[in-house]
């Protein structure tokens, strides 16, 4: 049970107050220093996640699809060729050890243009009736 005595009455805003008067008042932010800690560990969330996907050579994707079937991974490499329309299409994608095909619904970079891409490997690939064999089924991109 909470007692009463625990919690300073909270006070009215009139203006004059800084804003960060008021946000120290509230149970959760009760110091800077759990602020600060919040904002830290939400940061370590965020970056946790993005390194979930594994960075690994396109050779190493295609000498062994069944392995890397709906697991998420990294890509570098420069854009060989490239069909789309609105922001959705497909790109070819080289590292030098071999060359994918990526599936994009948020823009088609530039042919030459080196990216690093996440996505999702899926097998089965088929566009306009032509088999693409291994694909990345793009979550985002970078340019450099």
């Amino acid at each position: 049970m909470v007692n009463p005595t625990d919690n300073p009455p909270y006070k009215p805003m009139n203006g004059h107050e800084p804003l960060d008067n008021h946000v120290s008042q509230l149970p959760l932010f009760r110091s800077r220093r759990r602020a600060a800690l919040t904002g830290f560990f939400g940061l370590a969330l965020a970056l946790g996640l993005a390194a979930c996907s594994q960075s690994v050579s396109i050779a190493r994707l295609l000498s062994d699809p069944s392995h890397w079937n709906n697991k998420t991974v990294q890509i570098h490499g420069t854009v060989q060729n490239a069909v789309g329309l609105l922001g959705e299409g497909m790109y070819s994608v080289s590292d030098g050890t071999g060359k994918i095909w990526v599936i994009s619904n948020s823009g088609i970079p530039g042919k030459g243009v080196r990216v690093d891409v996440v996505g999702t490997v899926f097998q089965g690939a088929q566009f306009m009736g032509r088999s693409l064999g291994v694909a990345l089924r793009e979550q985002h991109h970078k340019t450099h």
